[in-house]
């Protein structure tokens, strides 16, 4: 899990355990608790730890934050019931004929 440390527009993260094959890539990250920030840089794996540096900012919120929001996920209005069925050859409700 990456922990960052952010001064301004400047983060630096740091991974104890990574399992990525690269030794540089470009890197992003966006948090998911307060204070709500979303940044961009490059990312250098040292052994299987990683250092990622770069720049970031806050993210605007909506009216109720939370990590699903943050994501740009929404709620279903699907239960999680009928979706299982969906896997089981039920269609979803919006392609079912009319009753």
């Amino acid at each position: 899990m990456l922990r960052i440390k952010g001064v301004g527009p400047v983060y630096v993260g740091w991974e104890a355990q990574s399992n990525e094959p690269k030794g540089f890539s470009w890197a992003w990250f966006r948090e998911l608790t307060p204070p709500w920030r979303m940044g961009h840089g490059v990312r250098l794996r040292i052994g299987d730890k990683a250092l990622q540096i770069g720049r970031c900012r806050k993210q605007p919120l909506a009216d109720d934050p939370s990590a699903l929001t943050q994501l740009g996920g929404y709620d279903l209005a699907a239960t999680p019931d009928e979706i299982g069925r969906w896997g089981q050859n039920a269609a979803p409700p919006e392609e079912r004929p009319p009753a």
